[in-house]
């Protein structure tokens, strides 16, 4: 559900190389907008609904929906977790009990695995590559966001997470500063929802005053359980960060054909051809790496975008890179898993 009743572009979007599987539900779009859900995914077989569950959207569609049923021009749905308690911090002077930790960094690693713990975070959860995070149960409230855009591997059981402000439990202002949640790596993420009441299966709640954009997308597996409720932002499901070759109709066949693949950056957004070069622009390139000399802080959108040229490539070294791009995906792997039924 993508509640945001304002004219907001992109209040459902499935990249190109996005993978989406739904099961028991449709999808809702509260958008008004010309292209409030919109769907780039072009493969039927990595986009599917079961039937009869539709698309109900406010605004219109774009891209294809194959069999899924598009209800345009939907009524606007009321936000059905309205008024849903935030959740409560308690902080020194007592009289409560107990005091909710605060964690100004993140614990050091023990055997390759950092252990975190329930609390408020002002610092960015992220590793820098390979590393194993565990999440004990609890309830997590994140004020500088998350990144998993490494290569490791992100387990939280039994776990309620709130994205919000830096500031939060105190009035957010007229601009409050937000972070994003970028579930983005290229390892397993795995996260199941806490049984405990009040948010008993709710695994993810954005702050509704942060319009950050919630990301889905990598090369890796994300497994979770639980809703995610996002009252005020759009949700992105995006893919592998690879270009395609495409092959236009010619004498030996009639259709265009997919010849292979290139690895990138992260996020390939624009692709210039000259001569025998492509020059490709990756809208988050090496991540979060662009420190701001006029304020302190670090923010998970302060992306150090990329230039890449690449040699077009054709014959061995087209080979080459289309089998680079598939082991990156993983899809040896996804392949195997899908012959088991």
């Amino acid at each position: 559900m993508a509640l945001n009743r304002s004219g907001i572009a992109r209040g459902f979007w499935n990249a190109p190389n996005g993978s989406i599987a739904l099961h028991g539900g449709g999808i809702l779009v509260n958008s008004t907008d010309g292209d409030a859900a919109e769907n780039d995914q072009t493969d039927s077989s990595k986009f599917k609904i079961d039937a009869p569950y539709p698309l109900d959207v406010t605004g219109q569609a774009t891209g294809p929906w194959f069999t899924i049923p598009v209800n345009s021009g939907h009524a606007q749905v009321g936000d059905p977790f309205a008024g849903f308690p935030k959740p409560y911090v308690c902080a020194p002077p007592p009289p409560c009990s107990p005091v909710t930790p605060v964690y100004n960094s993140l614990p050091a690693p023990s055997g390759g695995v950092t252990t975190l713990d329930p609390g408020i975070y002002k610092v960015l959860i992220k590793g820098t590559g390979n590393e194993t995070f565990f999440m004990n149960p609890g309830i997590y409230i994140l004020e500088a966001g998350m990144d998993t855009s490494g290569n490791g591997i992100v387990t939280g059981n039994n776990v309620f997470i709130y994205n919000t402000y830096t500031t939060y439990p105190l009035n957010p202002g007229l601009t409050p500063t937000c972070s994003d949640v970028n579930l983005t790596g290229n390892g397993a993420l795995t996260f199941t929802a806490t049984t405990t009441l009040p948010y008993a299966n709710l695994l993810f709640y954005q702050d509704p005053a942060c319009t950050n954009d919630f990301q889905i997308g990598g090369n890796g597996t994300f497994t979770g359980t639980g809703s995610i409720y996002l009252p005020a932002a759009p949700f992105v499901l995006d893919g592998n960060n690879a270009i395609a070759v495409v092959e236009l109709p010619n004498a030996q066949h009639s259709n265009s054909i997919v010849a292979g693949f290139i690895p990138t950056d992260w996020y390939p957004g624009g692709v210039v051809a000259s001569s025998n070069h492509l020059f490709v622009a990756n809208v988050k390139g090496l991540g979060s790496r662009n420190a701001r000399t006029d304020k302190k802080g670090w923010n998970s959108h302060m992306y150090l975008g990329t230039v890449t040229k690449v040699e077009v490539p054709a014959g061995q070294k087209l080979d080459d890179h289309t089998s680079q791009v598939k082991t990156d995906a993983r899809v040896p792997q996804i392949l195997r898993a899908w012959e088991k039924g």
